[in-house]
């Protein structure tokens, strides 16, 4: 019984995996949709410094 209950929690986790992924890439199209000459990595200011400052 307990590998049926952690089948089911395993197929929870991943569709709200799949459901978060769905609305992060709708909402990045959205962005793209209501700019479509900015890019996002123009708008990006890339500091590698603070990058690496940033994940210690």
């Amino acid at each position: 019984m307990s590998r049926a209950t952690k089948t089911l929690d395993n197929s929870k986790k991943s569709s709200k995996k799949r459901a978060e992924y769905t609305v992060i890439n709708r909402f990045l199209s959205d962005l793209l949709r209501k700019n479509p000459d900015k890019h996002p990595a123009d708008e990006y200011d890339h500091d590698p410094i603070e990058d690496i400052s940033d994940m210690l």
